[in-house]
């Protein structure tokens, strides 16, 4: 975890194309409806309002460091939660 940051760092966002078709002006980020995963090859972000693929990265085999710990807004400390015997 060392030098990734938990902070918002994120430069570009990934929308499903339909959601951007129906968002009327609304902000796009808060119209649509996404959850990400990972997959045997990789990260998968999926749009749950119309049930398809927003997009698909493989990691091609790479093992990638990462940082799953949060920043509280209230100042409070992290808590650490097990989902089947990870903690995360």
């Amino acid at each position: 975890m060392a030098g990734i940051p938990n902070t918002d760092k994120i430069n570009d966002f990934y929308f499903c194309k339909k959601c951007l078709a129906e968002c009327n002006g609304n902000s796009p980020v808060s119209y649509q409806r996404l959850s990400a995963g990972r997959t045997k090859i990789g990260l998968q972000i999926w749009c749950e309002r119309h049930n398809c693929n927003v997009i698909h990265l493989s990691f091609n085999g790479e093992e990638l460091a990462f940082n799953n710990t949060q920043v509280m807004e209230s100042g409070g400390k992290e808590k650490k939660v097990v989902i089947n015997n990870v903690t995360v």
